[in-house]
This record gives C-alpha cells, sequence and structure tokens, in this order.
C-alpha cells in the first residue's frame, strides 16, 4: 500500500487532488484493516487549534476527513495586518491529539508558487516535551499544483502525534520572536562591555522599543560630532535586521554577528579599535509580534518606505532615515556600510543585492564585495549577485542616494541586501563565516584583494 503522501504526488499529477478516500485506510498512524478482518473500531478526537501567541498566524481550519479517524487538515494563513495579498509565514498550536495518530496538514492559501519547499525544506516542529525545534523529514512533505483551488500550490505534510499531554507547535520555519531579542539584548547589556551600548532609537506604533546597539572602542561611543579631532581613521557601519517579520534567518544571523563583534577574537578587537558598528536588530517588532510576513501594523511593507517615510505611520524607517542623516552630516566620508538583512523563501544560498551607481569606482567597490564572500564563504553565492536601479522606494536606493543626496556622489557608503535562504543548513553556516569577509570589508574600506586576513 502507498504512503498517503505518495498517493498525493501521483494524484496531483493526474490532477486529482483530494486524497480523502485513501484516509479511511490510516488510523492512529497505522494501516487500518479491512473491515472482514477488524473487530474493532478505533476513533480520534479532534484536534485543537490555537495561534494566539507571539508570532503566530493561523486563519481557518477544515477538517477534511469526517471520519472517525479525523486524519486531514486544510489550513488557512491568516494575511498580514491590513494587506492581505502576504501570506506566506504560518506558526501554530496543536493539542489533543491521540498516541500514534498520523495527521495531514494542508496549507492551502500561501500567496506565492514559489517555495523553498520545492528545494528539500521543510516545516519545523517542536513540543513540550521536545522544546528544540527540529525540521520535519523531507518525505514528510509534498509541494504541489492543485488544479481544484484558486490559490495553485498546496504544501501538504504529515506528522504523528505521541503523547496526548503534549502540545505541539508547528511553523514555516525556526521563529525567532520580539520576546527572544529583548531576552539576548538583555543578558548582552547585563555583562556591562565598555564598548556596547544600548538605547532606544523610537517605539513602534504600538508602543514596542526598536533598539539602536552601538558597538566599538569605549573612547569612541560619544556623539560624533563631538570627537571630530580623535576620528580620523574611524569608520562607521549600519546594520539592521527584520524589516520583514517573517524573514527569520535574519534574525539569527545578526545575533551571530553580534556575538561575534563583542567576542575576544583577535579580529573582533581589531575592528571594535577601528569600527563603530550602529546596528539595529529588528526594524519591524509590531509586525513580527502579529505574526505577518512582510507588513507591519498599517499594512505598510516598510521596505518600501523609504523614498518619505511618514512619522505617524512608519516611525522605525523614519527614524532610521533621520539617523542616517545625522551620520552622514557629522562624518560625511565615514559612513561606508549599510548591510540589511533579509531572507528569501524561494532563493538557495546566501546572496546580495546592490545599487546601480554612475560612478565607476563605486560600482567596483561594490563588485568587490561579493567576491570577497564567494571566495571565503561557500554558501555565499556570486550567481545571485545583482544590481538594480530606479526603484526609488526600496530601502537599498533610498539609504545611497538620499543621506543627504548632495553628498551621495562623494561617498563611498556601500548599500547591499545580504539574503540567506529559509533553509537551516545556509543559516548555521552564515552565522560566521560571511561576517568575518563582511567586517573584513568595512575595516578596509579601499577593498583591496590584496590584502590578507585571517578567517
Amino acid at each position: 500500500m502507498p504512503s498517503l503522501l505518495d498517493q498525493r504526488d501521483k494524484d496531483s499529477r493526474h490532477g486529482h487532488a483530494s486524497v480523502s478516500s485513501q484516509l479511511k485506510y490510516i488510523v492512529g498512524g497505522c494501516r487500518r484493516q479491512s473491515p472482514e478482518k477488524s473487530t474493532k473500531k478505533t476513533m480520534n478526537k479532534p484536534l485543537l487549534f490555537d495561534s494566539n501567541f507571539e508570532c503566530g498566524n493561523l486563519g481557518k481550519v477544515a477538517c477534511v476527513d469526517r471520519s472517525d479517524c479525523a486524519s486531514e487538515y486544510d489550513i488557512s494563513i491568516r494575511p498580514d495586518t491590513r494587506n492581505g495579498r502576504q501570506r506566506i509565514w504560518w506558526y501554530f498550536r496543536v493539542k489533543n491529539a491521540m498516541p500514534e495518530h498520523t495527521v495531514l496538514f494542508n496549507i492551502v492559501n500561501s500567496s506565492k508558487d514559489k517555495s523553498c519547499y520545492r528545494d528539500g525544506m521543510t516545516p519545523v516542529v517542536r513540543s513540550t516535551m521536545h522544546p528544540k525545534w527540529t525540521r520535519l523529514p523531507t518525505k514528510a512533505l509534498l509541494y504541489y499544483k492543485d488544479p481544484t483551488r484558486r490559490s495553485g500550490y498546496v504544501a501538504s505534510f504529515t506528522f504523528t502525534f505521541n503523547s496526548p499531554e503534549d502540545i505541539y507547535e508547528f511553523a514555516y520555519c525556526f521563529p525567532y520572536t520580539f520576546t527572544q531579542l529583548q531576552e539576548f539584548l538583555g543578558a548582552l547589556t547585563a555583562k556591562r562591555l565598555p564598548f556596547v551600548t544600548r538605547e532606544r532609537l523610537t517605539n513602534s506604533l504600538e508602543k514596542r522599543r526598536v533598539d539602536l546597539l552601538t558597538i566599538g572602542d569605549a573612547c569612541r561611543l560619544r556623539p560624533l560630532s563631538k570627537r571630530a579631532q580623535d576620528s580620523a581613521d574611524v569608520q562607521l557601519a549600519f546594520i539592521s535586521a527584520r524589516v520583514h517579520p517573517g524573514e527569520t534567518p535574519s534574525s539569527f544571523v545578526l545575533e551571530g554577528l553580534i556575538n561575534f563583534l563583542i567576542s575576544d577574537d583577535v579580529d573582533a578587537v581589531r575592528l571594535r579599535e577601528k569600527v563603530v558598528f550602529k546596528i539595529v536588530p529588528m526594524i519591524n517588532p509590531d509586525g513580527v509580534v502579529a505574526g505577518n510576513y512582510r507588513c507591519g501594523s498599517m499594512g505598510h511593507d516598510l521596505n518600501r518606505c523609504y523614498q518619505t517615510p511618514k512619522k505617524w505611520c512608519q516611525p522605525e524607517v523614519h527614524a532610521i532615515k533621520k539617523l542616517l542623516a545625522e551620520l552622514s552630516q557629522n562624518c560625511p566620508k565615514r559612513l561606508l556600510f549599510y548591510l540589511d538583512l533579509h531572507a528569501h523563501t524561494t532563493s538557495l544560498s546566501s546572496f546580495l543585492y546592490g545599487n546601480w551607481y554612475k560612478n565607476e569606482g563605486k560600482m567596483v567597490s561594490q563588485w568587490v564585495f561579493p567576491h570577497l564572500m564567494a571566495a571565503h564563504a561557500d554558501d555565499f553565492s556570486l550567481y545571485v549577485w545583482h544590481v538594480l536601479s530606479g526603484r526609488c522606494n526600496l530601502h537599498r536606493y533610498q539609504v545611497t542616494w538620499d543621506v543627504p543626496l548632495e553628498q551621495a556622489e562623494h561617498r563611498n557608503l556601500l548599500c547591499v541586501f545580504l539574503c540567506t535562504t529559509m533553509s537551516e543548513r545556509n543559516v548555521c553556516i552564515g552565522i560566521i563565516a560571511p561576517f568575518r569577509i563582511c567586517c573584513f570589508v568595512v575595516t578596509y574600506s579601499g577593498m583591496s584583494l590584496q590584502r590578507q586576513h585571517r578567517f
């Protein structure tokens, strides 16, 4: 007898997505005996779903299989707040499961046809008895086109429950919550490191804290305008993450970067002596808490608001742009680097997006950085690197040309996106290796390939 997902794959190729008829063979994770051989009927309680917690996202649940086994559920993703087009991130809890009960979950209304699920990525799961997030086996997931549904593509995965007392959590990929960030920053502040300061950049619309970290030599943490006499050799790097709430790998990567910068590693010590790092770890905390994928609490994609951000509805972007303008005015030729961290739902490896410049020297500098990444990071893809022009609302475009505009041609600000895939392997490898290269480029603003550096 073929497995449930094998049958689903076969049916999808023939244009028949429903496999409800196959569920009569599955009860409690075991093959059900034929009626003539079975003398006892097995019944399973319906599962109880919940998403009323931080980062949770669950729109609607429908029990497809209404027989006694209750082994198939269609799950709809709740759209982003005030934006019905964005439906990618999902995260929910399940309880009331029977032991050895195998259930088929169908995520039925994703807003994207393409997905890393087609390339081996799988959802993650944890429970109260096993609190560490783990990926489901590849064979448990099938991503396929369903001609009977308006959404087109469906992600179906099976899971066998072990304990009725356990509460299980399932998510699109590894969650990274606002609370998790605050705990990390709180532990960092408690260390009282002389080269680290934490301050509130602004508040979000829902009055959540938007943090700004400054990492650098203690004598250089004074306002830049007040230390011009001792800052001739100091450079400034600006780094941010989580403008898109559902791109959780960017937070893991940024946490790895911060841990490296505050460490006793000889390269980290040298960087703190030469570079002041300004870091905004989570630009969109409201969207993160709400369980959105791309938007904030007003339904705006904050990554498309950098041209004319409004303080009353986009305070996070407004504060960042104001800070960059101040830094640029105080040290117009020392703000050399802006790295914005993202994650991608369809592309593999780590890669960069950049800008198109009329200045040939700036274009050459921008090309050197991805080549350095490719030379030293196995998970970085040089083939995905490309530059874009003309999309003036984009974050990388506005930061480069509008901070301030009259100085843009005279500054060597490199503004790029570092994207990682949603898959576990790339994120884990990408935490350490790429960022030594990133810091290397910031430290040596000439970006010479002839310089040697220890990795």
